[in-house]
């Protein structure tokens, strides 16, 4: 989930930066295993893990301070799974206590639209919610949904073939994108991002 917060991150910085602070994050690449029992239930400090996550973290903290003009982005995570770190890559932090409400927020604000790497449980969670909000029309216009893997959203998860029953076909082909290309998500995104905000849309009838 870092992914997003780290190129924002470097949006006004080189890519140079942005391949060293690749580089950095390599060493480490996953969340270090039994970050749940950091303390344990008589209050004891496990040591090891605390090596192991400071490890893990400092790379991002390092990255963090040496961007001077960093780009904006908003993270949303929940306290429900606690042992997982809130990414410091983040220039906003929403933590929300129940993770039911940080579901529907998080979709609410990605009025351009949400990205769905390989997932599981969670991720079908969200794109479920998302779909239940566009279909319903809950918050006024429809999100778009980008499915990233074909073979993931089509065969092994195959939420897309649903959602294209679900949807309304116009809806489906100008919201809904299946790809495994990120130069088509680019485009898409950059597509759907020159549409009004509700904010804009208001200025430009008040001038009417």
């Amino acid at each position: 989930m870092e992914a997003t917060h780290l190129g924002a991150l470097h949006q006004n910085a080189t890519p140079v930066s942005l391949m060293r602070a690749l580089k950095e994050l390599g060493r480490f690449p996953d969340i270090p295993p039994g970050l749940q029992n950091i303390v344990a239930a008589d209050g004891t400090v496990d040591r090891r893990i605390v090596k192991k996550a400071h490890a893990w973290l400092l790379p991002a903290y390092r990255i963090r301070r040496r961007i001077r003009n960093p780009g904006e982005s908003l993270a949303i995570p929940t306290w429900l799974y606690g042992h997982e770190p809130t990414t410091v890559l983040a220039t906003r932090i929403a933590k929300y206590f129940q993770n039911s409400v940080r579901e529907d927020r998080l979709l609410a604000v990605a009025t351009h639209g949400v990205i769905y790497v390989e997932g599981r449980a969670g991720t079908l969670q969200e794109i479920f919610q998302d779909a239940a909000q566009n279909y319903y029309g809950i918050l006024g216009d429809f999100s778009p949904m980008i499915f990233f893997g074909t073979r993931q959203w089509s065969e092994t998860l195959p939420v897309v073939p649903l959602l294209e029953k679900l949807f309304k076909s116009k809806d489906f082909k100008r919201y809904v994108c299946v790809t495994d290309e990120p130069a088509v998500i680019l485009k898409f995104l950059d597509e759907h991002g020159k549409k009004e905000t509700p904010a804009q849309r208001m200025v430009r009838c008040r001038r009417v």
